[in-house]
């Protein structure tokens, strides 16, 4: 105001100022609208109490969004993937059972031989008829002869059977034999679908890192400008529309490194997950 009043500087730069000034606040205002909403679905997410306190404190972060990854190579990260996927344990086990199925109905095509033996006690009431030595019997005799193992027997035997035709058998087998095969192209499918999501996922990890070097960089550019401009304002060799201009463009750049800083992140999600250890690195802990 001072040096419009002296001058040094013409009305239509500080409505300019002005203008400038009420855009931001709008801005701000929304942004501060956006952050409200995020939380709420943060807290929605947290499954929080509907009454409780905690719907009213605010959300403050306590860990750096931009976190360097461990190095992991591209040929390290499919081998994690293939031993960490739950979807590739899941193939395997089908395909164990396919093959249980194959072994059992080939059997069933082959000759049958069966050894079979028992051993048994045998008793005898009731009563003896003999012209010689007569003598009444009854369920205790039985009993008592078991217990001292007088009648004891024993039997021994060889079942051969040999299936003729066994149409049945033979197109059950062809039928496991199939769904084993099946099995098996659908697991080398999910294993290279798997191979696939890896090495795209990683390929965007790395250009989202290549994003967020490239973001800094210009956002600090952009700052050591501004810094630049205001001190020929300062000095009077600049004017409050150049400074709004580069103000203008130091928001932009910090904006596209907090957007490159988000991208980043679900990128780094998104390889944890392809590699099967989102789990892990999330600090989630699974008790049976």
């Amino acid at each position: 105001m001072i040096r419009v009043e002296v001058g040094t500087l013409a009305p239509l730069e500080l409505v300019q100022s002005e203008a400038g000034v009420a855009s931001r606040e709008v801005e701000i205002i929304r942004a501060r609208a956006a952050i409200g909403d995020r939380s709420d679905v943060l807290r929605q997410l947290m499954n929080l109490e509907r009454l409780g306190d905690l719907w009213d404190l605010p959300i403050v972060p306590t860990s750096d969004p931009f976190e360097q990854p461990e190095t992991l190579e591209l040929d390290e990260a499919i081998e994690t993937a293939l031993e960490n996927r739950p979807e590739l344990r899941q193939q395997e086990l089908a395909l164990q059972n396919r093959q249980v199925d194959v072994d059992y109905f080939r059997n069933q095509r082959k000759a049958r031989l069966d050894f079979a033996g028992t051993y048994g006690l045998n008793g005898v009431g009731g009563d003896i008829v003999d012209p010689e030595m007569p003598s009444d019997g009854d369920y205790l005799d039985a009993m008592d002869q078991i217990l001292n193992a007088d009648f004891d027997g024993w039997r021994v035997a060889l079942n051969f059977a040999f299936p003729i035709q066994n149409r049945t058998a033979k197109a059950n087998s062809a039928i496991a034999d199939v769904n084993f095969d099946r099995a098996l192209a659908v697991q080398k499918d999910v294993e290279l679908g798997v191979i696939t999501e890896v090495r795209r996922v990683a390929r965007a990890l790395g250009a989202s890192l290549e994003a967020v070097d490239s973001a800094e960089v210009s956002r600090r550019l952009q700052e050591k400008n501004y810094e630049a401009e205001q001190k020929r304002y300062d000095n009077g060799m600049s004017t409050s529309f150049q400074v709004l201009q580069i103000q203008e463009d130091l928001t932009q750049a910090r904006s596209q490194y907090v957007d490159a800083v988000a991208a980043y992140r679900r990128a780094l999600a998104l390889h944890y997950q392809s590699i099967g250890k989102l789990i892990e690195e999330s600090g989630v802990e699974i008790i049976d």
